[in-house]
């Protein structure tokens, strides 16, 4: 009996192996170990099976126990033990392939980080481009607090002179209300041109004048004046001179006693203001600072660094005077004066004659002057004087390329437009 129990206690042991082995195999060299366990254990039960000693004392009992025993744990032994050895490495040969591929999905996350600083090093770059976007308006408060023309100074009250009114300008010179001033009716103290000198007063004034190369030089001029004007156009030239854009002035004309002229003026009994010594001419003969027929018509280039700047208009507005630029009849836009823009008129009489075809040919020197300005034009047309159909047909082509009535007639608007077209051209009429 001992026998058996010992027997069974070796199968249940056996078992209890079969069953640790198939758990290792899960385990790396699970295979190896389950075995060499089986083969250890069949072989330490092999020796012990050998050596069976049977007491010799009751054989007969002991055969009848033994005998029908082996035969069903015989048979049970070799099945329970051959299939461990078998079965145990076919179950632990796949499981040893999953374990290579569990690490390389836990890689693949690990390169991602790799890839966060490039994208946070961009944004840094964005930082360094806003103080430029910041610097640019900054820029702006220091060219605007520049306004050259904008000194205001107080005009001294040796230069102020009476501009309540027209009358009152006319007082402060001729001591009478205002005139139609004439060769036939010349205020007190003006009759003559000596007379009128001693009423005169030379200045000097400081101006910039311009070189060959477009730089600027200090120079002065000397300007004849009305000695009641003399202080206050002296404070107008120093501020003048003072401009940061250095205006250059290359002629000065004040005094000169004569009647007025201009283009339709050749018959008028006006008399310029020149006379009495209260106008200025700055850079005349200047074909951008010239006469041009028609008000308002200012047609100047102002890129001419010749051409008088709006800042001088402001500068003799603002002590009194009138710029010729705003005259009824013209832009005189050279001229300045310090009596009112009315007096200049056409004296209701008609400025230039209608030219045109009749049985008998119109001539004179007006005549020539047109025929002068359309050979100017590139019009193809004979200076004879003589208003033919030629000249006519001229006169035609160029009304209809400026957009006016054609008619063939040279009325006071086709006048206008081809005088101030061609406005550099001397006007002997």
């Amino acid at each position: 009996m001992s026998f058996l129990k010992c027997r069974k206690k070796r199968l249940a042991v056996m078992l209890s192996l079969a069953v640790l082995i198939g758990n290792l195999a899960a385990a790396p060299n699970a295979s190896i170990l389950a075995t060499e366990l089986g083969e250890e254990y069949i072989a330490e039960d092999t020796t012990v099976l050998e050596p069976s000693p049977v007491p010799e004392e009751n054989p007969g009992e002991l055969s009848q126990e033994i005998s029908p025993i082996p035969t069903e744990e015989a048979e049970d032994a070799p099945e329970e033990i051959t299939p461990v050895p078998t079965e145990a490495p076919e179950i632990t040969e796949e499981p040893e392939k999953e374990p290579t591929k569990a690490p390389e999905i836990t890689e693949e996350p690990e390169k991602e980080p790799t890839q966060a600083p490039e994208i946070t090093e961009e944004p840094e770059k964005e930082p360094t481009k806003a103080p430029e976007i910041m610097e640019e308006p900054a820029k702006e408060p220091t060219a605007t607090p520049t306004p050259t023309p904008s000194p205001t100074p107080t005009i001294k009250p040796s230069a102020q002179i009476p501009t309540e009114s027209n009358d009152a300008r006319y007082q402060y010179l001729f001591g009478t209300d205002v005139i139609e001033l004439t060769m036939d009716n010349r205020p007190p103290g003006y009759a003559t041109e000596k007379e009128a000198a001693t009423h005169m007063k030379t200045i000097t004034v400081p101006v910039w004048k311009m070189d060959s190369k477009g730089g600027r030089y200090a120079s002065s001029f000397k300007l004849t004046i009305n000695e009641k004007l003399a202080k206050n156009v002296k404070a107008i030239f120093q501020e003048i001179y003072a401009l940061d854009i250095q205006f250059p002035i290359r002629v000065l004309k004040g005094y000169g006693y004569r009647k007025v002229g201009g283009v339709g003026l050749s018959n008028s009994t006006l008399m310029s203001m020149h006379s009495f010594g209260a106008a200025i001419d700055i850079n005349p003969w200047d074909e951008d600072n010239d006469y041009y027929l028609g008000k308002g018509n200012d047609l100047r280039d102002k890129s001419n660094p010749y051409c008088i700047p709006d800042e001088v208009i402001e500068i003799f507005e603002r002590y009194g005077w009138y710029w010729g630029g705003e005259f009824e009849i013209c832009a005189d836009t050279m001229h300045f004066q310090y009596l009112g823009l009315e007096y200049l008129t056409y004296q209701d009489k008609s400025p230039f004659r209608n030219l045109n075809v009749k049985t008998s040919y119109m001539k004179g020197t007006d005549v020539r002057n047109l025929q002068q300005r359309l050979r100017e034009l590139g019009y193809s047309v004979s200076v004879d004087g003589v208003y033919g159909k030629k000249t006519a047909e001229a006169v035609k082509k160029y009304q209809k390329k400026k957009g006016l009535k054609v008619t063939g007639t040279v009325n006071y608007k086709t006048w206008e437009t081809i005088i101030n077209e061609t406005h550099d051209m001397p006007y002997a009429f």
